[in-house]
């Protein structure tokens, strides 16, 4: 098993963050519009 560069990881972590926020506000909206 390999060391896991913290800066890798730092970014995974940033991009998973920032594509759960993205899916979060567009199920939101679908589900504002949805409802009216």
């Amino acid at each position: 098993v390999q060391p896991v560069d913290p800066l890798a990881g730092e970014l995974r972590l940033l991009g998973a963050a920032r594509f759960g926020r993205a899916r979060l506000i567009d199920n939101v909206g679908a589900h504002a519009a949805g409802t009216g």
